[in-house]
């Protein structure tokens, strides 16, 4: 019986006796399915449209995975025809004799000077192995094996480069992101790409350990995006620091950066000698010179139309709304998950809240890793289901304060976005309707508005809103007098009606899947209520970056909640509205969110509250100044010249290797090697490699007895090792190192 505990976990059976039933209802209408869809379009349409979903169940955003394989190298990037700028010719031609840094405004064509670039390189290339005759065999394969290097900060961006290269480039194209080191048939396709598009943990991790596969004296040309991440200890400036400025400078690759803010870590109060200082520092580590905006290009910046949109926190406070949770018969892994309820019945309100609580019901699963047990797991759904129709019943009896049962930051987000996409009505032009995306902090935050916003368009479409009809009506209130359309009329605080809202929206953040534990499709046969549910109807499911971007693209959605992994680079060119739902953090992700606003007239709203305003982290006045100020900077001192690396110290000597690798806290080889912030990755990734009992990985605690433990300065190791060394002591110096 699954609950007899004498039954290790990958024995059971994968449902309950009384879930039979449902299982076999739901394998049958997959069936359904299928043969529906073969008879509409044919047996060799199923079969392509299976494999595809089938490579990217494999192969999406958060678990990374192999992007090289035949079936994904379709061409889905933009193809360009035309001719560059001239500050874009400008660019590329000082790119061409020097190392430089490329400021641009987001939207300004850095990733075409990049595309120029590789293609100049790839043609000298061409021309070399086409005239050097004398060269023998093995030269001539050592050259064809030289790399051009594109280094990206996420995935998301991985993957939208190595599409628009594709489209662009007459070359293979690779892309090595999250797990691409770990397979080698994946690390065989990046070592014969001409190209490689990589993530920078990922290309670290190539680079300390497979030299054999990535190796920056191989890599003729470097192209970081982004770049203003290389500071400190990131992993930009970590491969810059270790395998950059360690070849000598003839054996350096040409090195272009592309970004849109040079200087991050600014405040308002900075003055021109600490900018002065950030910029060398910069430039140092880069090893190339920042060229920013010639004063005769300006005209080409897109700028959004800025503006804020206020609201008050203290207006309605459903901090007690929220039934109270039972934690003796609560598994104490939901503690956190409840609080996260709690937090979004403050920002968005009791509909929001209540709509996505029945959500998360549906789509939960027990969460037998950690050893929640049925009953605990029953006392849960409980639970939910009981917060879904407390909340419904303080709406229904007039208890959702003045907003319906949202919050007047929701009621806000709710009339802006009806009014951002009200012209699709009378568009005539389906390919000029306008879409947005709105950034949130928080992933259930992103994920509940989404669900909320289906949900309404669902009971829209039925004729049957829920919202409009059933609860009560939101009452007018324009006396606090904030925030106006994007047309400059004044928004109204009440409902909208069934016709006026046309949001179809959609959600993509980091592991879904995640928020509670756990959610998605692999756990849809604990719930009755599941069986009527397709895969793509699931709320929680871990998407493609790609394939969410072109559903906005194709105007399938017009409004995308997401969180800050499509903050940078990922481009949307109808976006016209970007909406920052809990306001400024750093001038970075100002400047990133708001360009990824690409239409003309575009819109940039940021929220503000009223009560906690003097609190807020970043106001917009602020940004602005903050953004006019390394603008101006920069105009000033683009041309400077920078001082030279400073000169690494001569080495000490030391009577062993192992002396050595603890002196300098790294092991280097020929081909690879290991530090401090990597030796506990491999460890583990070690660990995980060796075959074990099934029952072994059954919890926490038991796949704990087979992984590395770290106390203090000693290491002891998993117990199948011989036990003569199973114990290593660190010296003293390593105390607090652990982690």
């Amino acid at each position: 019986m699954i609950e007899g505990q004498e039954t290790p976990f990958i024995f059971r059976s994968p449902f309950l006796p009384n879930q039979k039933e449902s299982a076999i209802r739901q394998n049958i209408a997959k069936i359904e399915r299928d043969l529906q869809f073969i008879q509409s379009h044919g047996y060799d349409r199923f079969v392509e449209t299976h494999h595809n979903k089938s490579h990217e169940s494999n192969n999406n955003n958060d678990e990374g995975g192999n992007d090289n394989d035949e079936s994904s190298k379709v061409n889905l990037g933009t193809s360009f025809e035309g001719t560059l700028r001239d500050y874009q010719i400008y660019m590329l031609e000082r790119a061409k004799k020097e190392n430089i840094i490329a400021h641009l405004g987001t939207g300004m064509g850095k990733t075409l000077i990049g595309i120029f670039l590789i293609r100049e390189f790839l043609s000298r290339s061409s021309r070399m192995n086409g005239n050097d005759e004398e060269c023998s065999g093995k030269k001539e394969k050592e050259k064809e094996k030289s790399h051009i290097l594109v280094l990206v900060p996420s995935i998301a961006l991985a993957v939208q480069h190595t599409d628009t290269l594709r489209a662009n480039l007459p070359c293979t194209v690779a892309t090595a992101c999250h797990t691409s080191s770990h397979s080698s048939k994946a690390r065989d396709e990046i070592a014969n790409a001409r190209v490689i598009v990589a993530t920078h943990g990922t290309a670290l991790d190539l680079l300390n350990h497979y030299g054999d596969v990535l190796s920056m004296a191989n890599v003729e040309l470097l192209i970081i995006d982004e770049c203003h991440y290389a500071t400190g200890k990131h992993n930009y400036a970590t491969i810059l620091r270790e395998y950059y400025h360690k070849l000598a400078k003839k054996e350096r690759p040409r090195v272009l950066g592309l970004t849109a803010s040079p200087l991050i870590n600014v405040s308002v109060k900075s003055t021109s000698s600490q900018l002065q200082m950030l910029l060398s520092k910069f430039e140092t580590i880069m090893d190339a010179r920042l060229f920013g905006f010639p004063s005769d290009i300006g005209h080409n910046r897109k700028e959004a139309e800025e503006s804020v949109v206020l609201y008050n926190s203290e207006l309605d406070s459903f901090d007690k709304c929220l039934p109270k949770p039972r934690w003796d018969v609560l598994h104490k892994s939901r503690k956190k998950e409840i609080k996260q309820l709690q937090h979004l019945c403050n920002e968005v309100g009791l509909l929001v809240t209540a709509v996505y609580a029945s959500t998360v019901l549906g789509e939960i699963g027990r969460n037998e890793y950690d050893g929640e047990t049925p009953m605990q797991f029953g006392h849960l759904k409980l639970y939910l289901r009981d917060v879904t129709d407390s909340l419904h019943l303080w709406i229904d009896e007039g208890k959702g304060g003045k907003y319906g049962g949202h919050t007047n930051k929701m009621n806000r987000l709710e009339n802006l976005l009806a009014e951002a996409v009200m012209p699709e009505r009378d568009s005539m032009n389906q390919k000029q309707a306008p879409v947005g995306i709105v950034f949130v902090e928080m992933r259930i935050t992103a994920i509940a508005l989404c669900s909320y916003f289906c949900w309404k368009r669902k009971q829209q479409l039925v004729g049957a809103c829920h919202a409009g009809d059933d609860l009560p009506s939101r009452q007018m209130d324009n006396t606090d007098g904030q925030p106006h359309g994007m047309n400059g009329q004044s928004m109204e605080d009440g409902p909208l009606s069934t016709q006026e809202s046309t949001i179809r929206c959609d959600a993509v953040v980091r592991r879904a899947t995640q928020i509670f534990k756990y959610l998605g499709q692999k756990h849809a046969v604990n719930d009755h209520t599941l069986t009527k549910l397709k895969e793509e109807e699931l709320v929680h499911q871990t998407k493609q970056i790609r394939a969410v971007i072109m559903k906005l693209r194709r105007r399938e959605t017009n409004v995308l909640m997401a969180t800050s992994v499509v903050e940078e680079g990922v481009d949307v060119e109808a976006c016209q509205f970007i909406i920052a739902f809990d306001g400024l953090t750093t001038i970075k992700s100002y400047i990133q969110m708001k360009g990824r606003a690409r239409q003309k007239n575009a819109r940039f709203h940021v929220f503000v509250d009223n009560a906690l305003e003097k609190s807020q982290p970043l106001s917009l006045s602020n940004a602005q100044t903050m953004e006019s100020v390394i603008h101006n900077f920069v105009a000033q001192n683009q041309n400077e010249v920078f001082d030279e690396l400073p000169t690494i110290s001569g080495d000490c000597e030391h009577e062993s290797d192992e002396e050595e690798a603890m002196h300098y806290g790294k092991y280097v080889t020929s081909m690879s090697s290991v530090d401090l912030a990597s030796s506990k990755s491999l460890l583990n990734r070690y660990a995980l490699s060796v075959p074990l009992e099934p029952n072994s990985r059954t919890s926490k605690e038991a796949t704990t007895l087979h992984m590395p433990i770290y106390v203090e300065n000693k290491l002891i190791l998993p117990s199948h090792l011989p036990p003569t060394i199973r114990e290593v002591n660190l010296p003293i110096v390593f105390h607090g190192e652990a982690k």
